[in-house]
């Protein structure tokens, strides 16, 4: 458990707090925390997506979030991104939500195309 007194994440400035303790640290508690607090905007994000009736075809709810959070978190860890806006946060977050829509959609087309026989090339895990 987390030694990190954040209490309840009810504000965004505590947000940002938490997250910068999560990125330092690889604090596992802060990165749980920030999720159940970010979850129902990047629903709400994916809901809304223009591509996002056909991202529903493919996977269901709980995997775009899931990859979504994935991918931010490898983000900001890698790159070891510093926050100072609450505004910020929420762009890189839709920003990872939007490329693992486009990656899961670009992947499946690549897919499709070999399977119909439109195309010279195996699908690939990386397309």
């Amino acid at each position: 458990m987390s030694t990190y007194g954040y209490g309840s994440l009810s504000n965004n400035e505590n947000a940002i707090e938490v997250l910068r303790h999560a990125i330092a640290e690889s604090d596992q508690d802060a990165r749980v925390r920030l999720q159940q607090y970010l979850d129902e905007i990047v629903r709400g994000w994916l809901r809304q997506h223009p591509s996002g009736e056909a991202a529903y075809r493919l996977d269901n709810e709980e995997h775009f979030v899931a990859a979504t959070f994935e991918r931010f978190w490898q983000l900001a860890i890698d790159r070891q991104l510093e926050f100072s806006t609450f505004a910020t946060v929420l762009s890189y977050l839709r920003l990872s939500l939007n490329g693992v829509i486009l990656d899961m959609l670009r992947t499946s087309s690549h897919f499709l195309s070999w399977s119909l026989g439109t195309s010279s090339e195996e699908p690939s895990q990386y397309a």
